[in-house]
């Protein structure tokens, strides 16, 4: 869900892409944000429309579920989402999920879909933000004292360091970073 939404800012022109994974406790925020083409309100009202797809985006589509799905899959998880977006602007998306409800989908593998995205075609920038902290307490006590463990990693940051990260050499090391970075985070 997050790969086609990701690719979807990828896809509308932007040279940077912004996302943010962040959990705390069970509660999943994801949000996304991009400087491409933006959307008017009847484009956002087509978008979040499931029998609809952009003309010349995917040839032979005849759906385009990326939005629809989202919005079905928060609302059947007690979740919630928001959309803004600007005509020539660029769109920002956010949605929670607690990822103990029953109809919660897993997220998967962060770590592959981080390397996934930073491997689109096009000449942009893709900016992850993770960060993971323990669960509040109901009590609210020590709050202050939780520790969020969190990383950031651009796309050129990466290929400055790696080369070039759709060469299959590259993308096996970032991912292995990356799951090192991912494994420290569940050690809160």
């Amino acid at each position: 869900m997050i790969l086609d939404l990701a690719q979807n800012s990828i896809e509308a022109g932007s040279s940077l892409v912004e996302l943010s994974v962040a959990a705390r406790g069970s509660i999943w925020h994801v949000e996304i944000r991009d400087n491409g083409c933006g959307m008017d309100d009847a484009q956002k009202a087509s978008a979040l429309d499931p029998f609809y797809t952009e003309p010349g985006k995917h040839p032979g589509r005849r759906v385009g579920l990326g939005l629809p799905f989202l919005l079905q899959t928060v609302e059947q998880a007690d979740g919630g989402y928001s959309l803004h977006s600007e005509k020539g602007r660029g769109t920002r998306l956010s949605f929670f999920l607690d990822s103990a409800h029953v109809d919660s989908p897993p997220l998967g593998d962060l770590a592959e879909l981080f390397v996934d995205l930073m491997c689109y075609q096009g000449d942009y920038e893709l900016i992850i933000q993770r960060s993971c902290a323990p669960a509040a307490s109901a009590e609210g006590e020590g709050q202050g004292d939780q520790e969020i463990r969190s990383y950031e990693l651009s796309r050129s940051e990466l290929e400055e360091t790696l080369g070039e990260i759709a060469l299959v050499e590259n993308r096996l090391l970032a991912r292995e970073l990356l799951l090192d970075w991912e494994a420290s985070l569940r050690e809160v």
